[in-house]
């Protein structure tokens, strides 16, 4: 009986829960982290009484944190949080993108900063951020590693698919008013979880755990898909709690080197920071009531409100289909020819057709003379000279047939003006072809000056790292030489040292007999020391 009363009142000092408890004194290696219960995990989680909760301390590598460049639906001002549909291409890197993980290398070259392992997750934005940073840094591709799980982005429920500006600054306020233990984001039918901001803690406390098991002394890359993880991650580090993480949001494409606690309340003390984040967090103050004051079926997606105003401008328009373009009559088996050996067959055959056009023209000009002279032209009928003239700008065949057109006296005005305006746009066409010529000829020797000078830099950038490696194995030549030399040094005085003090004792055993030799001894000993 006595037994199991003891059992009793033990099992219920085991199970209550400490409530005094509001820093939790930090784990001291990676196995109690591994080894700590998961019911012992939420003591840890911080609330909004704690000043610093939960020591992050990574020793064993270095990490820089990344966040993906713009995507195209960041462009379009669309919030994708869907882990399944962001691996999608139109979830890819904008023009804007590119630039912003093409930087995001650069920087890391200029401070001679090479990752030997990039971590990304299966965001298609994500996985194009660190190829390009790959390429910049002339990785390969053994280096860049995708991870499935750990390092995917906060999923945002029902609010999945609505605009950018006004979900992200609704969850920013969210946060700040609520638990980080229960996420106030309602669910989505379509499978999209309304993450916490402690599963996404534990999705990090995870992937370190992995990292720091996996590796030691490496330097990592970690690029993340939105701006709360990497947020999350400096905040454990500086030890504030987890709601207001959002003081630390990355931008596209932001880059933080050397994550560490001393780097991370360093940020945190940036005014500009917490000015921006006071501005969001007011100004999601109304988004947020306005988010939580529609159902499911009033909120409209970005993607579906575009369907719609298409579907009613299809309604209200009468849509004329285009007319499908006649194809262009191919000469089978024509080899590719040159543009400037194109356009000289195109001038001869010019040449050729207003020869023809002269000739029938004369033609016509001596049976003119052979009529009986009359003096007066025909009413209604231009004279020929002043018709060959006109004509003179058509193609030759088209003059020539107007001209016996003329003699007969069949050319009306409507005929001039359109004869007038095919000249004129025979003309226009000529131009514009030699402008496009021009244009491509141009943008051929920007290409080809472009190729020239990457060339010339990746050879300089080549003999710039041979001239470095051959002046740090010149120090390190010069550095083993050095510690030679001052060890032959060591060993002569020593060797110098030996001989005196053998030569001492022989002196001291010689100038006292053997009677004594052994005070003489002492006495040496005690001079050495």
């Amino acid at each position: 009986m006595g037994s199991s009363i003891l059992s009793l009142i033990l099992l219920c000092f085991l199970s209550a829960p400490n409530t005094s408890m509001k820093i939790h004194k930090p784990l001291s290696s990676r196995r109690q982290i591994l080894a700590t219960p998961l019911p012992f995990l939420a003591t840890i989680l911080p609330t909004a009484a704690n000043a610093r909760l939960f020591d992050f301390k990574l020793p064993e590598n270095t990490y820089h944190l990344l966040r993906a460049g713009e995507s195209t639906l960041e462009r379009d001002n669309i919030l994708l949080t869907n882990a399944l549909f962001s691996t999608q291409i139109e979830n890819g890197l904008s023009r804007k993108g590119e630039k912003q993980a093409r930087l995001a290398g650069r920087s890391l070259k200029d401070y001679s900063i090479t990752p030997t392992i990039i971590k990304f997750c299966l965001a298609t934005k994500a996985a194009e951020t660190a190829q390009l940073v790959a390429e910049e840094l002339n990785l390969g591709r053994d280096r860049v590693i995708p991870e499935f799980t750990f390092l995917d982005g906060r999923q945002v429920g029902l609010w999945d698919g609505l605009e950018l500006n006004i979900t992200q600054s609704a969850v920013v306020a969210l946060d700040a008013q609520s638990s980080p233990t229960q996420s106030q984001i309602p669910p989505n039918i379509d499978g999209t979880p309304n993450d916490s901001l402690e599963d996404v803690f534990i999705r990090l406390r995870q992937l370190f755990s992995v990292l720091e098991s996996s590796y030691s002394g490496e330097t990592i890359l970690l690029v993340f898909p939105d701006a709360t993880a990497p947020a999350l991650t400096l905040a454990l580090f500086a030890g504030i709690p987890m709601p207001e993480c959002h003081i630390f949001d990355f931008a596209a494409g932001e880059l933080f080197l050397n994550a560490s606690p001393a780097r991370a309340i360093s940020a945190l003390k940036t005014e500009s920071k917490i000015k921006s984040y006071d501005k969001e967090k007011n100004a999601g103050l109304q988004n947020l009531a306005l988010l939580q004051s529609k159902t499911s079926d009033e909120l409209v997606r970005c993607r579906e409100r575009v369907m719609l105003e298409e579907l009613e401008l299809f309604k209200n328009s009468k849509i004329e289909e285009p007319k499908p373009k006649p194809k262009p009559t191919k000469t089978p088996n024509t080899p590719a020819v040159d543009n400037n050996v194109f356009q000289e067959k195109k001038q001869k055959a010019r040449v050729r057709a207003e020869a023809v056009a002269q000739a029938r023209a004369e033609a016509v000009t001596k049976q003119k003379e052979q009529r009986p002279p009359s003096g007066v032209s025909e009413p209604g009928t231009p004279d020929s000279d002043d018709y060959i003239a006109l004509a003179g700008g058509v193609s030759a065949f088209a003059a020539a047939a107007l001209a016996v057109k003329s003699n007969n006296g069949d050319l009306s005005d409507e005929e001039l003006a359109r004869v007038e305006a095919a000249r004129v746009a025979n003309e226009r066409e000529h131009a514009a072809q030699l402008e496009q010529d021009q244009l491509d000829q141009a943008e051929a020797k920007k290409k080809n000056a472009e190729k020239i000078r990457a060339e010339n830099e990746i050879e300089a950038a080549a003999l710039a790292e041979r001239e470095r490696s051959v002046s740090l194995a010149a120090a390190a030549a010069a550095a083993q030489l050095e510690e030679e030399r001052a060890s032959a040094e060591r060993a002569k005085i020593k060797k110098e040292s030996q001989v005196k003090y053998e030569q001492d004792l022989q002196d001291a055993l010689d100038d006292d007999g053997g009677a004594g030799a052994f005070d003489s001894f002492l006495d040496v000993l005690r001079s050495d020391e």
